[in-house]
């Protein structure tokens, strides 16, 4: 039966701490698992905003060098024709003597153009268009000979373009449709290039002049879109004409390809957009060239022209592509008229480095996983193993005190049986005595009456006193030995305290280390609640385990009172049997004298009367206190009933050495 209930306490000890080492490890793993994924959508989104603002740098830095790419052709065109205009200007600067600065004819005009066009491949026309009137006033002189480069008008409108291979003719082609403003198919006015430069700078009323670059058009008779560079010929305010060139946009187109090539392997868009929204490159549809840009953008073009005039670049999501662009203002030279680079990519592009990390970390995350499973797995065989081993080591030292105790509590039981023998027998032998007092008693008046039996009753009185001194010497040993028993009982009491001690010391040293216990899980927080319980259940035992001690050492130090009070009464005993030993003596002495001297016979029968008496007053009182040391020897016998009921109650919760 204390085995059964030693083994279930054991197995509730090993089972709940294997519980809480469960719910712990469990707690431990799916915090960390919460962690690692708390980790990873961090992770996510930090390197996702990292790759997005690194993306937006790397495309704006890109868009910004190919800017400057484009800004680059288009200034080596305008930088030439603003010589040119420079150069025309100083046909009508005259000197302080009325002479012009540079005297140059018409046909120093076509050489001038037609040399700029052959020192410079990516030009493929040069032109210059001029006023009714205002180059030399002899344009009737040249009206009508188309086979040098002028119209009906004689106006000097030279236009030097390269032929299919490339090479340029002897003379030039008339300049068409420079007044004309009629919408081209990209839809602007067909004389843009001439017009435009002439509106801003009409007349005497001076507006700001600034050089054109024209947005793409096809000029009649030609297959290919062209751009042009026009910069005005203006003397004192005054508007002469322009000076052109055009430019290929198959030079810009092969320059957006192979940006796209190079940023995207082909999988982006970069596309070129002019002043008025016409597309003038695009890496993926070169068809659309040419075509007005709000067919390929979300927004209109005028919004984001407000942002690239101040030189802000523009970056939108297009949620129905899933894909980010990017606007780069284009500033070309004093035109005013920005273009723009459009950058467009899928948006998994730029996420890709993030998508290949967040699955990477997937991975790490359930690698992790495992190794924390089996590292909570062997954590908790350990813990068993450690709890088997702490309920070995904490139910040893208590079974060896519960023991000691029941030792104890066992030998004051039999010195209490020997107290309560000897009592026992000292009331007997004070029976006999009171029995023998009352025969002398007997013999002492018939002596008065009878005086020739007086030597034999004296001899029997003489008879009957050696046997009560040694009556008395026996009373005497046997009280030494009480004496003797009740010097072990204190000291077995004096050892049972130590034990108690020990006992008390134990529950103290394990309430505090389960107040350490306590302390360190409430360091843990969550994760050491559940240990926190087993400490405080801990602390509950040996709470108990002190009180028990406690009680136990009041119970004992209140029978090492009784004994001490028990002794006392001993020494009083043995004190009045040695008074007792003397009185016999005495008697002996009275006998041996009533035998000597016959003639002092009344004398010292009235003596032994005297004698007797005080032996029945002292024989008497020795028989009160026998039966209080008998009552005393009964409370200390029920004392050790009692000290051993609870050392068998303490057994009955831990089992015997042998149960264990």
């Amino acid at each position: 039966m204390m085995s059964l209930r030693l083994q279930t306490m054991r197995k509730q000890i090993v089972v709940y701490g294997a519980i809480c080492l469960v719910v712990v490890s469990c707690m431990l793993i799916g915090t960390g698992l919460n962690y690692s994924d708390s980790q990873q959508k961090f992770v996510k989104k930090e390197v996702t905003e990292i790759l997005h603002d690194a993306a937006f740098q790397i495309l704006i830095s890109r868009a910004s060098a190919e800017s400057d790419r484009i800004r680059q052709k288009f200034e080596v065109a305008l930088q030439a024709a603003r010589s040119l205009s420079h150069t025309f200007e100083g046909i009508k600067t005259e000197k302080e003597n009325g002479e012009k600065l540079i005297e140059i004819d018409r046909d120093g005009v076509n050489g001038i153009l037609k040399n700029t066009l052959r020192k410079n491949d990516q030009f493929i026309s040069t032109y210059t268009c001029w006023e009714s009137g205002a180059f030399d006033d002899i344009d009737l002189i040249f009206k009508g000979m188309a086979q040098i480069g002028y119209d009906n008008s004689g106006r000097l409108i030279p236009f030097w373009t390269r032929n299919s291979n490339g090479d340029i003719p002897e003379n030039p082609e008339p300049l068409t449709d420079y007044e004309n403003e009629e919408l081209s198919e990209t839809g602007i006015r067909k004389g843009e290039y001439y017009l435009r430069p002439k509106d801003m700078s009409s007349g005497s009323q001076t507006k700001v002049i600034r050089e054109c670059i024209i947005d793409p058009f096809r000029r009649t008779g030609k297959d290919k879109l062209v751009t042009s560079a026009v910069v005005p010929v203006i003397y004192r305010k005054k508007f002469y004409g322009i000076v052109g060139i055009d430019l290929a946009l198959e030079h810009i187109q092969e320059m957006a390809a192979k940006t796209d090539q190079e940023l995207f392997e082909g999988n982006g868009d970069v596309i070129v957009i002019s002043h008025n929204g016409i597309i003038a490159a695009h890496s993926q549809l070169p068809d659309h060239i040419g075509k007005p840009a709000g067919k390929i953008i979300q927004a209109t073009w005028n919004e984001k022209l407000e942002n690239l005039r101040k030189g802000d670049p523009v970056i939108e999501f297009e949620a129905s592509r899933n894909q980010i662009s990017l606007y780069v203002p284009i500033f070309i030279g004093q035109t005013g008229t920005p273009w723009a680079v459009l950058i467009r990519m899928p948006k998994e592009i730029i996420l890709h480095s993030a998508t290949v990390l967040d699955n990477d970390l997937r991975d790490r995350t359930r690698d992790n996983l495992r190794q924390q499973t089996i590292i909570g797995i062997g954590v908790i065989v350990i813990g068993v193993i450690m709890l088997l081993f702490l309920s070995a080591r904490i139910s040893g030292p208590i079974w060896q005190a519960v023991y000691d105790l029941d030792k104890g509590a066992g030998d004051i039981a039999s010195a209490s049986s020997q107290i309560s023998y000897s009592a026992q027998t000292l009331a007997e032998s004070n029976s006999e005595l009171v029995v023998s007092m009352e025969d002398i008693s007997s013999i002492l008046n018939r002596t008065s009456a009878i005086a020739r039996q007086n030597a034999e009753y004296s001899n029997k009185s003489d008879s009957i006193a050696r046997e009560s001194a040694q009556t008395c010497h026996e009373a005497t040993r046997i009280m030494e030995k009480l004496i003797t028993s009740m010097n072990q009982i204190a000291e077995a009491g004096s050892e049972t305290q130590k034990i108690i001690k020990t006992i008390d010391e134990i529950a103290f040293q394990t309430n505090l280390l389960s107040l350490n216990a306590a302390v360190e899980s409430a360091r843990a927080g969550e994760a050491g609640a559940g240990f926190s319980v087993v400490a405080s259940e801990v602390r509950g035992l040996a709470m108990k385990a002190a009180d028990a001690a406690q009680n136990t050492g009041e119970l004992i130090r209140n029978t090492l009172k009784e004994v001490k009070e028990g002794a006392e009464f001993v020494r009083l005993v043995n004190k009045t049997i040695s008074q007792i030993a003397v009185e016999s003596e005495k008697m002996k002495e009275l006998v041996a004298s009533i035998a000597s001297a016959s003639e002092d016979q009344s004398e010292g029968i009235d003596r032994i009367n005297n004698t007797a008496d005080q032996i029945n007053l002292k024989i008497r009182q020795n028989s009160t206190s026998a039966e209080e040391f008998a009552a005393t020897s009964q409370e200390l016998n029920a004392q050790a009933e009692h000290m051993t009921k609870s050392a068998v109650t303490l057994t009955v919760l831990i089992g015997t050495k042998k149960e264990l």
